[in-house]
């Protein structure tokens, strides 16, 4: 039987499903039918039914748009795909799967939270118009460029980043912080990014991380959130090997620490003689991530050498960080405890405390929405804020006027 017949009965190919992906992916007829070297009419035939393609363009098809093959055929419904499929690439740790799977949980409660109590919640679901490049991106060679295109578009220049865990909330990005277990242990999960269908793009970090680790996991999800959210959800796994974590690693290399920045501060505080693992460490400070990532970006950049890396790893950041200074806890290990409210980002507090003020909620509805106790709510949403000890008032007394 001819490829490309109308009657070729062994694909039977969704037509309903290939169009509502492909408008989902902001993709063009004739965007897809570019991509794989056949007229645009075929692939209009191919969505109203009148023609199937062979297996070899369904693959490519399914390639292109990124989805599994079986969408396209319609093996699995789009709907159920959608919301949670990529918890089936959860590695198998028993931490980490409670962890995303009560997280996930979270989400869904919250955006039933948000619907009944006319609360704001949902954020973006595709990245702004200039950044969108309507397909997922995997050639890792285009990461450094991509991040200053980021940078750019939100006007950050090319220095250090503002709170990155601020940055993402207030551009509608959910981000929340659970323990999901050491990350030298194999498997392991750094950070899940997740496209909601009520919330839009979300992400989890994980907590047990120190701050610095955080804050790649951070940026390495919003790389997935920009230049793979049609994959809808992706699990970020600690030495995975796959071109989209590739991709999204070399992002957030490049989007924390630039080249060019980088390099003129290797020169300031260096005066040209050299690094050693305090001048490291400041780096490391400056660019707020942590003591691994600025030496794999001098290493990467060949401000040192491969002995000069091994050696400088040698040598612990907190401790470092005391000798000089620092406050340790930009480079602690990070932490097994229950985080409570701690783990969600302001946005969320903030509207948790106004429907419980405008009396559009009860204590207990916003309690079970955020898995606490009401007592939590009480003392950590709906109460004045600390007042200031003696020591803290006296420093406004200090401070000259201006």
């Amino acid at each position: 039987m001819p490829a490309d017949s109308p009657t070729s009965p062994s694909l039977a190919l969704d037509g309903e499903a290939l169009r509502a992906i492909r408008t989902r992916t902001a993709l063009t007829q004739k965007q897809v039918a570019s991509q794989l070297d056949v007229p645009r009419e075929l692939v209009s035939m191919w969505e109203n039914g009148s023609r199937t393609p062979n297996p070899g363009q369904c693959q490519r098809l399914a390639d292109v748009l990124s989805v599994p093959e079986r969408l396209l055929i319609g093996k699995t419904p789009i709907s159920e795909w959608e919301q949670v499929d990529f918890l089936s690439d959860v590695p198998d740790s028993p931490k980490a799967e409670r962890g995303i799977e009560e997280w996930t949980e979270f989400l869904d409660r919250w955006a039933e939270f948000s619907a009944a109590h006319a609360v704001k919640s949902s954020g973006p679901d595709k990245p702004p118009r200039s950044l969108d490049r309507g397909k997922t991106i995997l050639d890792a060679r285009r990461a450094p460029t991509l991040a200053d295109e980021v940078r750019d578009h939100y006007g950050l220049g090319r220095n250090a980043l503002p709170n990155l865990w601020t940055f993402l909330d207030e551009h509608g990005v959910l981000t929340c912080r659970v323990p999901l277990g050491p990350l030298h242990e194999e498997p392991s999960v750094a950070g899940t990014f997740y496209n909601h269908p009520q919330l839009g793009f979300c992400v989890l970090v994980n907590a047990s991380a120190s701050p610095g680790r955080q804050t790649f996991a951070m940026a390495h999800a919003y790389a997935h959130a920009i230049f793979h959210y049609v994959e809808r959800g992706i699990v970020c796994e600690r030495g995975a090997d796959a071109r989209v974590e590739r991709f999204a690693n070399t992002f957030a290399s490049h989007f924390l620490v630039p080249r060019k920045q980088l390099r003129e501060m290797v020169t300031n505080v260096t005066g040209g003689e050299g690094l050693d693992p305090y001048k490291a460490l400041q780096l490391a400070s400056h660019f707020r991530v942590s003591y691994p990532t600025v030496l794999r970006r001098l290493l990467a950049e060949r401000h040192v050498t491969e002995e000069e890396h091994a050696e400088m790893r040698r040598y612990s950041p907190s401790g470092l960080a005391r000798r000089i200074g620092f406050h340790p806890w930009q480079f602690r290990v990070g932490s097994e405890e229950t985080l409570g409210l701690s783990r969600y980002p302001l946005s969320i507090l903030e509207q948790a405390r106004r429907s419980v003020e405008s009396g559009t909620a009860t204590v207990s509805e916003v309690a079970t929405a955020l898995h606490v106790g009401k007592r939590e709510v009480h003392s950590e949403l709906l109460t004045d804020p600390p007042k200031a000890t003696t020591a803290e008032r006296r420093e406004y007394e200090e401070l000259p006027t201006a």
